[in-house]
């Protein structure tokens, strides 16, 4: 799963946890194209209430390689709004040229535990920025 995706999970964890994600066929649709194991079925399975195993599943589902958040997009179908919700805010965030992704995600991995606001990649960017900027102090020879 790529940074963005990654970020972007981090950033609503909180509000899809008070989703009822887990009663539906998520977690089995995850499970049919590969992208959970039985193991992982098993321990979200084994959380204690719906909140706690939304958050199993969002610990889990970063780790599951590329395809992981698009998977999860189509096995939304019966929760759409979080479907559209994640859509959106995912074409928020979408760089629109390749150094603007490469920014991203540079910004992005350099983030401490925890901190995970737009405001944080935002000044991580800026930084870069001004890191790769052309000094002024060079004069033409």
């Amino acid at each position: 799963m790529d940074a963005r995706d990654k970020q972007l999970l981090r950033s609503l964890r909180l509000e899809l946890s008070t989703e009822v994600l887990m009663e539906g066929l998520v977690i089995q649709y995850l499970y049919q194209e590969g992208i959970l194991t039985e193991n992982h079925v098993q321990e979200i399975r084994s959380q204690t209430t719906s909140q706690r195993q939304t958050m199993m599943f969002l610990d889990i589902l970063p780790t599951r390689g590329p395809k992981a958040f698009d998977v999860f997009l189509d096995s939304l179908q019966e929760f759409p709004w979080v479907r559209d919700k994640l859509k959106t805010k995912r074409k928020e965030i979408m760089p629109e040229e390749p150094a603007d992704f490469w920014l991203v995600s540079r910004a992005s991995s350099k983030l401490e535990p925890g901190e995970n606001s737009f405001m944080s990649v935002n000044a991580q960017i800026h930084s870069i920025q001004e890191e790769h900027r052309p000094s002024a102090d060079v004069s033409p020879a």
